[in-house]
């Protein structure tokens, strides 16, 4: 199998990528507040972060995936031309 470099995901990021998706996942869809997911991540992972840290990471995501949204946007066809063509 090949991966691709954390520093390739995630430009200047202090943790991986899937380290912010799990605490994504955590917080949108358990509800577990921010603070509590670095208490969790502390005590059982021993990894020291910070709360500010971990927003970073997830405004971080943010901007890429919101990058990677317009590109996608600009290379598909407008709904309203795929209407026309039916």
């Amino acid at each position: 199998m090949v991966f691709a470099p954390v520093a390739d995901a995630l430009p200047n990021a202090m943790i991986g990528l899937r380290l912010v998706v799990f605490t994504a996942w955590l917080h949108y869809l358990f509800g577990v507040s921010v603070d509590n997911i670095r208490r969790i991540l502390s005590v059982v992972c021993r990894f020291k972060i910070s709360t500010g840290g971990l927003i970073q990471g997830k405004n971080l995501v943010e901007t890429v995936l919101s990058l990677a949204k317009t590109i996608i946007g600009k290379a598909t066809v407008p709904e309203r031309e795929l209407n026309l063509a039916a």
